[in-house]
């Protein structure tokens, strides 16, 4: 049964809500999960988009719509039990590990997937390609203005002079969004220009941030499936990280035994920066919550 919301209430649903206004009518709502006035306002927007009476309560169709977006978008409580019982790992393991290595939220406030575009990685996989022939390079000197008797290490030169925020040797560059502009999504379209695979399998996706070129490890056949599902869901995105701590044993291993300080230095690294304790702390959090 929908549960009815309304001004003043406080409610971990009511930030969903919201998310879901900001993704249908380009709204900038807080994700507090308070329904104040600006919410109220907003969903009286949303309700009349909708040729709703703009009443301001959740409740009734726009509940009924709402409720439904939300539960195919966003991460819902049942979707931390399917992914526990695909790991064989408890739920408050799940719950520990999206809320410590996620990265706040699958989506940015426009609705598109959360990314985050490395040069470096770009630079290792076009090189790649390059060197093996398999980049069509007589239409990308057309496309760079360049003699079409131009030798590939004056090529990467070239690019790399010219693109050093798309295309380098050493990462860095990030920019996130700023001022309505979302600058790893215009990177990765300026780097789909020399090389639309090359560009996906240099980007991260999702909550957990998984880099395109481990896309089989998470389950996809290609690295443009893994766009795509990770662009529709998060739920989509947790099941492609569970994917790939299943293809890993020295994750899915110490998991399954709680040992989150290994878990920890194979997923982030040496300099892991006390995320097992993290972990840890989160993990005894949700046993608590969940009485598990």
């Amino acid at each position: 049964m929908t549960q009815l919301f309304k001004l003043g209430d406080r409610d971990p649903w009511i930030s969903k809500i919201q998310r879901a206004i900001n993704e249908i009518i380009y709204t900038r709502l807080e994700t507090d999960g308070y329904f104040g006035e600006n919410t109220k306002i907003s969903l009286q927007d949303l309700q009349v988009y909708f040729n709703i009476e703009p009443t301001g309560i959740y409740d009734g169709k726009i509940a009924e719509m709402l409720d439904a977006y939300i539960t195919e978008r966003f991460l819902v409580d049942s979707d931390y039990g399917v992914a526990a019982l695909k790991l064989k790992v408890d739920e408050p393991t799940v719950r520990a590990v999206t809320e410590v290595e996620a990265k706040g939220y699958g989506f940015l406030k426009t609705g598109r997937s959360t990314i985050l575009y490395e040069r470096h990685v770009f630079y290792r996989e076009f090189n790649k390609k390059l060197d093996k022939g398999l980049v069509d390079v007589k239409q990308l000197l057309k496309r760079e203005n360049l003699n079409e008797t131009t030798n590939v290490s004056f090529l990467k030169q070239h690019l790399e002079q010219k693109y050093p925020n798309l295309y380098n040797r050493t990462p860095g560059g990030y920019q996130g969004t700023s001022n309505g502009i979302e600058h790893e999504y215009v990177k990765m379209e300026q780097a789909k220009l020399i090389d639309d695979e090359c560009a996906l399998l240099s980007v991260s996706y999702g909550l957990f941030q998984l880099m395109g070129f481990n896309y089989k490890a998470s389950g996809f056949k290609t690295v443009n499936e893994m766009y795509l599902a990770c662009a529709r869901s998060e739920r989509n995105q947790l099941d492609a990280f569970c994917n790939f701590v299943l293809s890993e044993n020295r994750l899915i291993n110490p998991l399954r035994k709680g040992d989150m300080l290994s878990f920890a230095l194979a997923y982030n690294g040496p300099a892991q920066q006390g995320y097992d304790l993290k972990l840890t702390e989160a993990k005894n959090k949700w046993k608590k919550i969940l009485n598990k």
